[in-house]
């Protein structure tokens, strides 16, 4: 690709060059040595011998990073900007002119003999037009398509996660501030009072443009922390903050990472921006879908540095990127990165990343940065914009480190004293200092924060996060107040509980509920203690009477959003207490202990007889033990909002969770002795061009005679049209369908999501369901007054879901999708009646950014 080339005469080198003045709003350490040779009236005897630094800007002033810097038109000699758009040439040899390129820029030519500014500069680049889609024809071989070969085969020899180990500090920023487009808006203001004396705004325009005037004077939020991170081989992340500061909070419960929307390194095959997957240009087969061109070829010293720039191939179907690759010589590893996704949303999002050598011969990440703009949120005429900056220091690549410091999985721990580091610890680790906008954040924010407690809100939002709601030294206990269900359909109540305004150790409290539809009161109370501060022990002492479906399958140490409870229309009234233990034993195990006692009496026309001869019992008495584990192998936690919960992310390992139970057939006066086992195995990964899979196996069995409470329902959803979808369910099945003392069943899913089809108007996300289930049940005539059957033959279902058939834009901040699934009933249970009788119909709702 050619570039538009221009000199810049004396008189426009003045405007691209702020003047002395302006440099005050910018630091850098040899400007503190340009004025104290100044001082000392040292004056050498050219310009071109003063060493030479400063920044490169676009033309709103951004910098820009990777600017390619050459001297005395010697391709040899110059630099690149960081990825702060800064740079720094030495003294000698003599540099008479500057060549400044950059891909999308017009080329700049810069003639020192005729500057009379002294550095540190502040350069700006006019943009271009430029199209990464507008040229995909090459003559011969493509020669970025064979360097992008070599950087494909050394890939994994370049991911620093896929060192043994390594540990590195890191300083992290990121700013929240208006994107006004006050111009546009006081025009379309003019317009609209055309005919009037004088504009006039009401109310809603007039708090606008106070908006918008703000962002000169001050940016919305600031937040900054320092880190140490810890990695080591396959997949333990250990990350300690050091120093967290947020405006407007004294002790904020999150905090800024480097690898919070972006990933650390840039060499998994796929790419996760904003929680969305993209295709990675340097994975294998990329040439294929990808278009390379070789823009540049620069010399560093020793080294040849390739500029490539990518775009998806026209007429292919997948989640890409697209932007700029600088490839190195040395080991053909990635030196810098821009990117963004190839197609844009109503959220703009770009990452830039540089990688250095800190042992000469590894890469690693020196410089990460991101940019969420949403232009058109919350007004047309005013959008938000998040930029976040990360910088790495002190990397040691193969560290011997001490596998304590991994003894935990949360994704980061604060130290002690990170919420009380004095400013002078600030300054020394900043590699900027504050700029005047940032300064003013904390000042303003701040002071807002403390007139109007904002870490007391915070707290109320960790409370809200449990699902309680402060009310003084008691918690509202919100899912108490509303509850649905077939049996009940409508639940109201009312629950209780000692807040950590009392106590942060312990919470005792209870609750009441009246069914709309049983016209019945149900009630309990608990005490819970929790050991430690972080609640990973937790010790429950419980009493309930109140309903409980007979035969749901569930793990306690799992909790859905959204369960089959919903549907749960056969239950049990229930006497229940016991005590619970759950415990963080190790990295990746959660233990759950439990003894109780349950009298269960049936809701619904049920008798069991324990053997053929004896009466039907209508009452059950069940005192029982359980162990139940939950092994989930690189699984990682964080605090949201008071909550521990998994950060969300695929991994490359399975999740197993089992369940052990044994009911006492002499102890308190238990009837029914039996034992019980239940075990799943859960998995999320990413298959590339193929999108998501996901899916569970899990099976059970119970060994005694027990009744209908402690078998399995098989999980059926029912074949009436339902708004909601319950994973691990079967669609087409009627509840209470089937019944087994043993079972096997396999959930499977595959979301391809527009890799099969998408228009510019039409971007269905597509997903294939497969589910099965086989199954036997002894003795099924001590089961009487219910009407069953048994899997033998193996329950086999089939569905097509199509998400985002819908579209609309919500309030320019996402779009709000809407489409349905159909499931289809075959096999050796297919229903006779047509197809119709076997199908099953389900509304979906997503958001997409």
């Amino acid at each position: 690709m050619s570039f538009r080339k221009k000199t810049i005469s004396p008189s426009e080198v003045n405007r691209s060059v702020n003047s002395i003045s302006d440099l005050k709003l910018f630091f850098h350490p040899y400007r503190v040595l340009a004025v104290v040779w100044l001082l000392l009236g040292i004056c050498l005897p050219t310009v071109a011998q003063i060493p030479l630094s400063g920044t490169v800007l676009d033309a709103a002033g951004h910098p820009l990073p990777f600017v390619n810097i050459v001297v005395n038109q010697d391709t040899r000699l110059g630099t690149t900007t960081d990825i702060d758009g800064r740079f720094q040439l030495p003294a000698a040899p003599p540099v008479r002119q500057l060549h400044f390129s950059f891909v999308g820029y017009e080329d700049l030519y810069l003639s020192l003999d005729t500057i009379d500014t002294k550095p540190p500069w502040r350069i700006r680049m006019q943009e271009t037009a430029y199209e990464f889609a507008a040229v995909e024809v090459v003559a011969g071989v493509n020669p970025a398509d064979l360097i992008m070969q070599k950087v494909i085969r050394n890939r994994h020899r370049n991911n620093p996660e896929k060192l043994d180990s390594y540990r590195c500090r890191t300083y992290n920023k990121v700013v929240m501030s208006w994107l006004p487009r006050t111009d546009n808006f006081r025009e379309k203001i003019s317009e609209e009072n055309e005919e009037a004396d004088s504009v006039t705004l009401n109310r809603q325009q007039a708090n606008l443009l106070k908006l918008m005037e703000s962002a000169d004077e001050h940016h919305l939020f600031l937040m900054e922390s320092l880190t140490e991170r810890r990695y080591r081989s396959p997949a333990a992340y250990a990350e300690t903050i050091l120093a967290n500061r947020v405006s407007g909070l004294q002790e904020a419960p999150f905090t800024a990472l480097a690898n919070d929307v972006q990933p650390f390194s840039f060499y998994d095959e796929q790419v996760m921006l904003l929680d969305k997957a993209f295709l990675n240009p340097i994975s294998p087969g990329s040439p294929q879908r990808y278009f390379f061109h070789l823009e540049d070829t620069l010399y560093r010293q020793t080294d040849t540095i390739y500029l490539i720039t990518f775009h998806p191939r026209q007429h292919k179907n997948f989640n890409g990127l697209k932007g700029v690759l600088y490839v190195n010589t040395h080991r053909y590893g990635l030196q810098n990165i821009i990117a963004e996704p190839a197609d844009t949303g109503l959220i703009h999002f770009r990452i830039e990343q540089l990688y250095d050598r800190p042992d000469t011969l590894h890469w690693f990440p020196a410089q990460l940065n991101y940019e969420i703009r949403m232009p058109k949120y919350p007004s047309p005429d005013l959008g938000l914009q998040i930029r976040g900056k990360s910088y790495i220091r002190e990397a040691e690549m193969n560290p011997d480190l001490d596998r304590q410091a991994f003894k935990q999985n949360d994704r980061y721990v604060f130290t002690d004293s990170a919420f009380q580091v004095a400013d002078e610890t600030w300054i020394q680790h900043r590699p900027q200092p504050l700029d005047t906008l940032e300064t003013r954040t904390y000042e303003l924010v701040d002071s807002l924060g403390a007139e109007h407690n904002f870490d007391g809100w915070m707290q109320r939002l960790e409370a809200l996060g449990r699902g309680r709601w402060p009310l003084g030294w008691l918690d509202l206990s919100l899912p108490k107040l509303v509850q649905f269900n077939q049996y009940e359909n409508i639940r109201l109540g009312l629950g209780l509980y000692t807040g950590e305004n009392l106590a942060s150790w312990f919470t005792l409290g209870g609750y009441a509920g009246y069914g709309l539809r049983d016209r019945a009161w149900k009630y309990g109370g608990e005490i819970r203690f929790f050991p430690d501060w972080d609640r990973r022990w937790e010790w429950q002492w419980y009493y309930q009477q109140d309903i409980r479906e007979a035969g749901a399958m569930d793990f306690p140490l799992l909790s859905d959003f959204i369960s089959r409870r919903l549907y749960a229309g056969r239950m049990d009234r229930e006497e229940r207490y016991g005590t619970f233990l759950r415990i963080q034993s190790l990295r990746y195990l959660q233990v759950g202990l439990e003894v109780s006692r349950s009298v269960l009496e049936p809701l619904y026309d049920y008798a069991f007889r324990p053997t053929p001869e004896s009466e039907p019992d209508r009452e059950y008495d069940l005192p029982e033990a359980a162990i139940h584990l939950h092994y989930a192998y690189g699984q990682q936690y964080r605090r949201l909002f008071g909550n521990r919960v998994p950060d969300g992310s695929e991994h490359a390992y399975p999740a197993l969770s089992l369940s052990v139970k044994r009911g006492f057939g002499s102890l308190w006066k238990g009837e029914y002795p039996y034992w019980q086992v239940r075990l799943a195995i859960d998995q999320r990964f990413r298959l590339l061009y193929l999108g998501k899979t996901i899916y569970r196996l899990e099976g059970g069995v119970t060994d005694g005679a027990v009744p209908v409470s402690r078998l399995y329902n098989s999980a059926g959803s029912g074949r009436e049209f339902q708004w909601l979808t319950v994973g691990n369910t079967f669609q087409t099945m009627d509840p209470y369908e089937f019944l087994s003392d043993r079972y096997v069943s396999f959930f499977f899913r595959q979301e391809f999501g527009t890799l099969l089809f998408k228009t510019k108007w039409l971007q269905p996300s597509i997903s294939l369901e497969h589910h099965f289930t086989v199954g036997t049940l002894s003795d099924p005539d001590r089961h009487e007054g219910i009407t069953f059957n048994t899997l033998e033959k193996g329950y086999a279902e089939a569905g097509l879901v199509l998400d985002n058939i819908i579209r609309l834009n919500y309030v320019n901040f996402a779009y709000l999708g809407f489409g349905g699934g159909v499931y289809y009933r075959y096999g050796a249970y297919h229903l006779p009646g047509g197809v119709g009788e076997n199908l099953a119909f389900r509304l979906s709702v997503a958001f997409d950014f």
